[in-house]
């Protein structure tokens, strides 16, 4: 298994290391590197674009990228301008550990800053391609098919969440059967939804998601006119989630409706 460790951001081993460049371009790399070190970020990318404008390997070329790709993201917060650079890495990376950090950077400043799921949907299904799996396979996995859920792919996302509703996912295995029943709440099929939210309710610990969960279900139940389950499940919660007044009307809308049944 191939282990990937942290890189970091100032990067003065792993660009100057093993390159062969000249002194004029070691000299560069380190003033570069020195704007870093004092956090002038803007004349460290100038100084950056410039070496990218001359003559140098495509090793050294791939680290600048993915140095501008750190700087833009974490100091400048320009995201979309920092991907443009991670992605760079990956069209001329012929080095596994390189290509693997920028597909991940790539995936998760896509998934969790811009919202672009088209994005991080196909760099998090490159990701898992890899083989042998990487160690971060199971959250990979896991955002990929949440990455189809936000794009309503809930076939795909189906697909992603059964492979993970596997108990050798430990991380994912709980949060894989929520998902499940959710995508089966959302397409309406109220008792598929219900299997699947009672065996994430029995593993999940977090109170306040089992509340979330359990009123989804007593809707469900609710939804398909069984109401004394959907009673005694908005009961169970009552105190608990969030907004009392919602579960309180739901129980005197379902007791109500009991009520009318009975006459």
């Amino acid at each position: 298994m191939i282990i990937f460790q942290k890189v970091n951001l100032l990067f003065i081993f792993l660009l100057l290391g093993g390159c062969d460049f000249t002194p004029t371009y070691h000299k560069e790399i380190l003033r570069a590197q020195d704007y870093v070190k004092e956090q002038d970020y803007n004349k460290a990318v100038q100084q950056y674009e410039n070496l990218l404008k001359k003559t140098i390997s495509n090793e050294i070329k791939l680290k600048i990228y993915f140095q501008l790709g750190e700087i833009y993201s974490i100091h400048l917060g320009e995201i979309r301008k920092s991907l443009a650079y991670y992605k760079n890495v990956t069209k001329i990376s012929d080095d596994i550990f390189w290509t693997v950090k920028a597909e991940e950077k790539i995936a998760n400043l896509a998934f969790d800053y811009l919202k672009d799921y088209n994005q991080s949907q196909k760099s998090f299904q490159k990701l898992i391609e890899f083989v042998p799996r990487l160690n971060n396979y199971e959250t990979f996995l896991f955002k990929l098919g949440l990455s189809h859920f936000k794009l309503n792919e809930f076939e795909k996302s189906t697909t992603v969440f059964k492979e993970l509703n596997k108990k050798e996912f430990k991380d994912s295995y709980i949060k894989a059967n929520y998902y499940l029943g959710l995508i089966n709440y959302l397409k309406k099929n109220w008792r598929e939804a219900i299997i699947f939210w009672k065996k994430y309710v029995a593993l999940e610990k977090r109170r306040d998601h089992v509340v979330k969960t359990t009123f989804l279900m007593a809707n469900a139940y609710e939804t398909m006119e069984e109401l004394k389950s959907a009673y005694n499940l908005y009961y169970s919660i009552l105190g608990e989630y969030p907004n009392i007044e919602v579960v309180q009307n739901r129980l005197n809308a379902v007791y109500n409706r009991r009520i009318a049944r009975k006459r």
